[in-house]
């Protein structure tokens, strides 16, 4: 295994790489960059039973250069289990370094002490780790556990595990880690940040802290002073890092970290705490300083002036001088400078509110390899005001010596220098010999057809489905023969097929099958144009004008034919008969006519079905059984069907099915072959698929179809139902891809035997979609005549040569016969896709069925039929049955109707959907619940919209809002107008019955609008709604009429009977919706609101009328203004109030009464 990260402390960053081989394993734990300061530390642990550690691994300083020391696991420690080999190696690497040439030249070249190893004997052969990962450090453990020591300062990225990336932010617990750094600043010797009076006070515990890198030997890194005469000072002096606490002159405290140089270029890290002891009775405060987190730590007592102190000023990177000058200035950079009371809310102090003075951001020094300084065969690397010598690939060591020149290949392999590999060279290896070293043995490979180590075994591969023969001899996997592919997930491969003129080469996508093509060319074979009039040539796609080009499409090329003229040729590969394909001017090539093509699996039963059709043979029960077979075996092995593979498979299984339904007792062929039902309903799941929809579309052209398909399976399963006990079948479940056929006995006493299929007893997989089952009541049985109880003999040898149980089907069901003997038998039948395929026909009754806009059937389609020994079902059914469907789509289906399929309807010859006897019950998001009177074949109806009854939330708001304020101020005006006897007219009582006409059609409106749950009551309210919008008109024509006479007769017309005026507001309206509602009753009331068909000639008994109401009213409003304004009438003084009062009326009156008629369409 191998694991890596990346780590640092002091500012540079290592990486590191553990490895542990094995005899059959070469990966390993490889560790990427990391920096330790500690000389013990545990960096990773990895544990079971057994620790892998890392125990010294030192960084080492001498004369300004800093090196890597000998890194040694102690492998004396590595605990490793048993195992297949005899050796363990455990190696431990730094850097890219070169394994190899550190372990066995290292003592020789020098300087190149970047890796070492240790061997594990004995008989711990292998290493399983599968506790948790530790990184930096490990918790309180047993005093007996091998890890001698428990934490790591410093930092850490880039952890791999197997060459995997791993999250570190995805741990499962984190103790005091922290991510990132503060930005750098940078002093020149000659810049400092300082603040006066800061709003600091020093309270016990007390922290101070900073990271600084600094090549210079001497200079101030802070200076605190605190009250009067306290300081505290951070410096450097001599390479070592200072701590002094003065008061004046005076020094208090004094630390001085001999153990290690600060001025080597890396980043450091120191922190100051203030705290408090006691002793005895007195207490003592004392400053504990950690330098390079903790891996060098001193603490000294500094007295009692400092507590409670409040800092005057703050000197960071040098001191003030006199003009602007700054003594004992910092040369380097400084970063993370912190003050706080506790170590886990120290805050940066903001540098931004400091008076900086020649401070720089970021940490960029000048570059040091301005100089050539290096050997030959290398280059130099800044490393931060000092520069490293880095060889080149393939050389190694203080001198850059040539790794070929010492030769770490073994076993008599060559050296030879590679700059782009990895170390800058590779081994040619000897015969029998591999690895980066040659050091491994290459073992004797397996014949051909045969792999595995060291015992070989024989490859499985099918060639059947275009895998080589040939596997990989490691792992036995399978591949393709050349110029084949497999798609993704898939498990056969496929021939490239890549077409000779269109394709530059015969090679293809390994995973799409993609062919190179040439410019112009497209099409995964590199056989078509993107241009229709274009055809493949040897140099591209060539455009024809004369014609439809040379193409390829279904499998078959297509010659060159003239405009106009239809191309006739053989049918692809695996089929016969004549494939035609028109030759369209303007469009080029039109889709090909595959319809008459056959599938040679088919040749044999469109023989049968001819002979049949010319009735040279005739249907028996051995015939019938031996079709249905035949079928099955055509449709399994065939892929995708042809108009005549369907056709003939449709004209075959109608007949095995009606002859079949003919049949009574041990004539029934599925008493003599117990794989027939399974047959028929194969056969039916492989016909009725989706994907056949365009060539059941021309089947239904000139016959039943799909139709006359239900209804023989429906025939069929009442004869099974009243044969179940006379030929002992027993009760069986059926299930296919598209279809499922459930046999049981009913018995209503336990409801989950009353649910048919009962899909917590199918142990077969099928599609959700087929998830839906009738719930059967209990249904009243007589007592059975003698000579329809099943027999008490078991059927001879000779009439039923497979045994009882053998009748089942995939899923059996066994129970006693005695508990059966009684009970009715039901057969139901699901069908996930037949409702695609059933011609889309609709009772034309429209009372029993209210069709939505764009309806669509969005559930299965489930089949049932019941037989009782005491007689027939009564029609309607005392108890309905309940069905339960899973809806096939969620999305975008609403306003749902229980229909079946009414064969009896003349629509079309075949039947349509129907919803008389069925009733919604419930619903949720993905299921509905019906129940119906009656047995057939049931689904759902639903419309394809967004929105159901009334569910446009904001027009609803809307509507009910503004009608209902309209109705209080009708029922306002109403009282008014009944209270002011004063103003009695004909006028004033034309007003009247104009507001309470209006009044009762917006009440009903804001009633019965959406009562379409009920369709009786919904037609209710669309002939009242009908009846009183027609009413609102009348009294508005009578009200123009009234007031027209009033303008043109001399006498006062205002006064006297309104019999006329009451038959034109009343009686007239009532006629014409009496008219309607005896012409077209069905059309009132529709899915989606109670009121007339917009889509329907009903409509116009409303349109028309108030047309024409509208344009008279408009005449009558000319003629009066006319009137009203001439002036052979304004000698009349009285006439002249009547005329202007009368001509306001009808200006008033006439456009809230012709808004008013829109009304009726705001739910549409």
């Amino acid at each position: 295994m191998k694991c890596g990260f990346n780590s640092t402390v002091n500012g540079t960053w290592l990486k590191a790489t553990t490895v542990i081989r094995a005899q059959l394993s070469q990966e390993g734990l490889s560790v990427d960059p990391w920096q330790c300061p500690t000389v013990n530390a545990v960096v990773l642990l990895g544990h079971k039973q057994q620790v892998l550690t890392v125990q010294a691994i030192g960084a080492e300083l001498g004369n300004g250069g800093g090196f890597v020391g000998a890194l040694v696991p102690n492998i004396g420690r590595l605990g490793i289990p048993q195992g297949p080999s005899g050796e363990k190696v455990a190696v431990v690497a730094v850097d890219d370094c070169d394994i190899a040439m550190a372990v066995r030249f290292g003592g020789q070249i020098g300087n190149y002490s970047c890796a070492a190893q240790g061997t594990q004997t004995g008989q711990k052969k292998s290493l399983d780790l599968t506790g948790p990962l530790l990184l930096g450090g490990v918790p309180n453990l047993p005093e007996d556990f091998p890890v001698r020591n428990r934490d790591f300062v410093g930092c850490m990225r880039n952890l791999t595990i197997d060459s995997k990336p791993m999250d570190m932010a995805s741990f499962i617990a984190n103790n005091g880690t922290t991510a990132a750094m503060p930005s750098p600043q940078l002093f020149d010797g000659h810049a400092l940040v300082f603040w006066s009076d800061p709003d600091i006070t020093i309270a016990i515990p007390w922290y101070l802290g900073l990271m600084f890198r600094t090549r210079q030997s001497s200079g101030i890194l802070m200076q605190a002073n605190a009250g009067a005469a306290s300081q505290i000072n951070l410096l450097i002096r001599n390479s070592l890092f200072r701590f002094e606490v003065l008061l004046g002159e005076k020094s208090v405290a004094l630390l001085e970290f001999t153990q290690v140089r600060v001025n080597d270029g890396q980043w450091h890290h120191v922190l100051v705490e203030l705290k408090s002891i006691k002793d005895g009775k007195d207490i003592k405060y004392m400053a504990l300083v950690s330098l390079d987190y903790g891996t060098f730590q001193r603490s000294v007592e500094i007295g009692n002036e400092l507590p409670g102190l409040k800092l005057e000023s703050l000197y960071v990177g040098g001191l003030q001088g006199a003009n602007g000058s700054v003594l004992h200035g910092f040369q380097g950079c400084m970063q993370g400078v912190r003050m706080g009371e506790t170590s886990t809310n120290t805050a940066n102090v903001n540098m931004e509110l400091g008076q900086k003075v020649r401070v720089e951001e970021g940490c960029n020094m000048a570059d040091p390899c301005r100089s050539d300084t290096c050997p030959e065969n290398s280059h130099c690397s800044d490393d931060w005001s000092a520069h490293t010598c880095v060889c080149d690939p393939g050389y190694f060591g203080r001198d850059c010596i040539d790794a070929c020149h010492l030769n770490p290949c073994e076993h008599v392999s060559s050296c030879v220098h590679t700059p782009s590999s990895s170390h800058g060279y590779t081994c040619e290896c000897g015969n029998n010999y591999y690895g980066q070293y040659c050091e491994k043995k290459v073992d004797q490979p397996c014949p051909r057809g045969w792999w595995g180590h060291p015992i070989c075994g024989p490859c499985s591969c099918d060639v059947t489905k275009g895998f080589n023969p040939d596997c990989n001899k490691t792992t036995g996997e399978c591949r393709c023969k050349d110029n084949y592919y497999r798609p993704n997930d898939g498990d056969t491969c496929y021939p490239c097929e890549c077409f000779p003129l269109g394709a530059l080469g015969r090679t293809c996508d390994p995973h799409t099958g993609q062919c190179p093509c040439k410019a112009g060319v497209i099409g995964r074979q590199c056989n078509r144009c993107d241009n229709p009039f274009a055809e493949v040539t040897s140099g591209g796609c060539e455009v024809v004008y004369e014609g439809c080009p040379k193409a390829f499409d279904a499998g078959i090329w297509w010659p060159k034919t003239k405009f106009g003229r239809p191309a006739a040729v053989n049918c692809p590969k695996g089929s016969v008969g004549t494939a035609i394909r028109h030759c369209s001017e303007e469009k080029g090539w039109l889709p090909p006519e595959l319809f008459n093509c056959t599938t040679v699996t088919f040749t044999q039963l469109i023989k049968m079905s001819e002979e049949m059709h010319r009735n040279k043979s005739r249907m028996d029960s051995e015939r019938s059984k031996n079709i249905a077979r035949l079928l099955r075996n055509a449709t399994d092995h065939t892929g995708s069907f042809y108009g005549n593979d369907l056709k003939t498979a449709y004209h075959l299984i109608s007949q095995v099915l009606q002859h079949e339904s003919q049949q009574q007792g041990f004539d029934l062929a599925a008493t003599r072959d117990a794989d027939f039902n399974q047959n028929i309903v194969r056969v039916g799941s492989a016909i009725l698929d989706p994907s056949n929809k365009e060539h059941w579309d021309l089947i239904q052209r000139s016959e039943g179809g799909t139709a006359h398909l239900l209804r023989n399976f429906e025939e069929y399963a009442n004869t099974v139902a009243q044969n179940m006990r006379k030929t002992y079948l027993r009760p069986f479940t059926i299930v296919t891809e598209n279809m499922i056929f459930a046999v049981d006995y009913l018995d209503s006493s336990d409801p989950d035997n009353a649910k048919i299929p009962n899909f917590q007893e199918i142990q077969e997989v099928y599609p959700k979609d087929l998830e839906s089952f009738i719930q059967f009541p209990e249904f009243t049985v007589k007592p059975a005549d003698s000579k329809v109880n099943p027999p008490t003999a078991e059927p001879s040898a000779q009439t039923d040569p497979v045994s009882p149980e053998d009748h089942a089907g995939p899923s059996k069901k066994r129970r006693h016969a005695e508990s059966s003997s009684s009970l009715p038998v039901a057969v139901v039948i699901v069908y996930k896709s037949l409702a695609q395929l059933l011609p889309e026909r609709y009772d034309p009754d429209r009372r029993s069925l209210r069709l939505p806009v764009r309806p669509i059937i969005n559930t299965a389609i489930v089949s049932a039929t019941v037989h009782t020994e005491g007689g027939p079902l009564p029609t309607p059914l005392e108890r309905p049955v309940t069905l339960d469907y899973r809806l096939l789509e969620t999305e975008e289906r609403t306003k749902p109707i229980c229909v079946f399929w009414n064969h009896s309807i003349p629509v079309g010859g075949t039947g349509g959907w129907s919803s008389k006897g069925c009733e919604l019950v419930s619903r949720n998001h993905t299921h509905i619940s019906c129940q119906c009177n009656h047995m057939t074949s049931f689904a759902v109806l639903m419309d394809m919209s967004k929105r159901e009854q009334g569910d446009v939330l904001p027009l609803k708001v809307v509507t009910y809002a503004t009608v209902s304020a309209s109705l209080v101020a009708l029922l306002l005006t109403l009282i008014l107008l009944a209270v002011l006897r004063a103003l009695r007219s004909n006028l004033h009582s034309i007003h009247k019955n104009l507001v309470g006409a209006l009044f009762l059609s917006q009440l009903i409106f804001l009633v019965g609008i959406n009562q379409t749950e009920n369709p009786f009551v919904c037609s209710v309210v669309a002939i009242l709604l009908h009846y009183f919008y027609m009413c609102t008109f009348a009294w508005m024509f009578v009200e123009g009429l009234h007031i027209h006479r009033m303008l043109t007769e001399v006498r006062n017309i205002d006064h006297g009977h309104m019999r006329f005026y009451y038959a034109i507001g009343w009686g007239i309206p009532a006629i014409i919706t009496g008219l309607a509602v005896g012409l077209d009753p069905q059309g009132y009331g529709n899915p989606d609101f109670c009121w007339l068909s917009v889509h329907d000639t009903l409509i116009w008994s409303f349109v028309g009328p108030i047309s024409v109401v509208v344009l008279v009213n408009v005449v009558i409003f000319v003629l009066a203004a006319k009137a009203s304004c001439g002036r052979r009438h304004r000698t009349f003084e009285k006439s002249g109030v009547i005329h202007a009062s009368s001509c306001s009326n009808v200006t008033t009156v006439t456009p809230p009464c012709g808004v008013t008629s829109l009304q009726p369409r705001l739910p549409v």
